[in-house]
């Protein structure tokens, strides 16, 4: 299987270059490609160097811009306000993040953003021009006014002179017949123009000044996801500019703590952790910690498949057996404390798992049963679909080539990929270690 790590796989293996220069070498290329406007150029390249170091600060902004370009709005917004985090006083970075949020229909949470810019750099003209249209997003044509002057944007000052009946010669429609008709009009008309004027300064200027790539900074993890279906991310705002925190509606509570998203997998992990159900197939999963679900789901066991069967079958899972159920299912399944979910989507693929990380697989897997060492239970997953494991942290990849003895703990193995084969009885074999050989990669936690 190429999964895109090859030559992570072969510098691991001892060849040409340290870790270090091929993430500088292909982070210049991306920001090179980046500055040249060859976007999707830019994402394989920084995608590729953020495998080498997947924590750097410099590689995600570069990224969140790329995401910003292709018009993957949710993965910039989960990129640009996790550096935010790490770095509050950034201000490119909540220019950034102000500037995707106000595309995505959040114009307070930009406006919050926007504010904070103008307070690191008082003189940041395109901070001020976005502010100037976050206010009037919000309604705040007065506000909105100020701040197009003092980003020199005369024209959109004008504007708002005109919409507040401070011209000589307003530009209004004809007075509707009602205040709620009048006031439906004006809402109507400002969501058009801001839209219209924000299209223009986001094709004036790039979102992200790019600069050569120089040092490197940890700030969170990072995971590379293709393009998705999922819903923009809500977020809360991060600062009030008086200093106190922001009390959200109801609404926007509900609209932030849902999980069911229009195009979603029949499996995913939300952003609070859970494992969703929300299927239109038969899915397998463990039920002992499901916490809610949408009427009455009806299972029954999944047992282990072995190529030669000397017993009777037993339930796959053990004594937190997993049980399958037909689509229409949805439900919540919550991680065991101090654990957390993982979702795979595999494709013509075959995994290895043990047996007590597999949470949940979709129907297009086929799974089959087998023993490593002396009590270690193993899955075989095939197919195309989405299986999810459970772990206590995040995995490390192990590349094992032609020749190569692998020892692994059996407490720290979740599982493998390739053609790799047990050898416990091989020479050398440590005490109370597994033992692999052949071509693949391991899976370590």
């Amino acid at each position: 299987m190429d999964d895109g790590t090859r030559e992570i796989r072969q510098s691991r293996a001892g060849t040409t270059q340290p870790y270090e220069e091929e993430f500088l070498f292909h982070l210049s290329r991306g920001s090179e490609y980046l500055v040249e406007n060859h976007v999707e150029r830019a994402k394989e390249e920084l995608e590729r160097a953020l495998r080498y170091q997947p924590h750097d600060a410099k590689g995600q902004d570069l990224l969140a811009s790329v995401y910003f370009r292709l018009g993957l709005y949710p993965r910039a917004i989960e990129i640009w306000a996790r550096l935010v985090r790490a770095h509050p006083n950034d201000l490119a970075l909540r220019v950034n993040l102000g500037l995707v949020l106000l595309k995505t229909g959040q114009p307070e949470d930009a406006r919050a953003n926007f504010v904070r810019a103008t307070e690191i750099d008082p003189k940041h003209a395109r901070a001020y021009r976005y502010l100037g249209l976050a206010e009037w997003r919000c309604g705040n044509l007065d506000r909105a006014r100020e701040s197009f002057l003092r980003g020199g944007e005369v024209t959109m000052a004008r504007r708002m002179d005109e919409m507040l009946g401070e011209s000589s010669e307003p530009a209004r429609p004809a007075p509707p017949t009602s205040v709620e008709a009048a006031e439906a009009v004006e809402r109507a008309e400002v969501r058009s123009a801001a839209s219209d004027a924000l299209e223009r300064f986001a094709t004036e200027t790039t979102p992200l000044e790019v600069e050569p790539p120089t040092e490197s900074s940890a700030a969170g993890a990072w995971h590379v996801v293709e393009q998705g279906r999922e819903s923009v991310p809500r977020t809360t705002r991060p600062e009030h500019p008086e200093g106190r925190a922001a009390i959200a509606t109801l609404a926007r509570r509900l609209d932030a703590w849902s999980v069911e998203a229009p195009g979603s997998p029949p499996l995913g992990v939300a952003a609070n952790g859970m494992l969703v159900l929300a299927t239109t197939e038969p899915v397998s999963f463990r039920n002992e910690r499901v916490r809610a679900c949408r009427a009455v789901i009806h299972t029954e066991p999944v047992l282990r498949r072995a190529r030669a069967e000397s017993e009777a079958p037993t339930p796959l899972g053990g004594s937190s057996p997993i049980v399958h159920a037909a689509k229409g299912a949805f439900a919540f399944i919550a991680p065991p404390e101090g654990q957390r979910f993982v979702a795979v989507s595999l494709s013509d693929d075959a995994l290895y798992v043990v047996e007590q990380h597999v949470e949940a697989f979709g129907a297009g897997l086929t799974h089959e049963s087998a023993r490593v060492g002396a009590d270690v239970d193993v899955v075989s997953l095939r197919g195309s679909g989405i299986v999810v494991v459970r772990v206590r942290a995040e995995p490390s990849a192990l590349a094992i080539g032609p020749g190569d003895l692998v020892h692994v703990d059996s407490r720290a193995l979740l599982g493998w990929t390739g053609r790799l084969f047990p050898a416990d009885g091989a020479d050398g074999t440590l005490s109370g270690m597994l033992a692999f050989r052949g071509e693949g990669t391991l899976l370590v936690i």
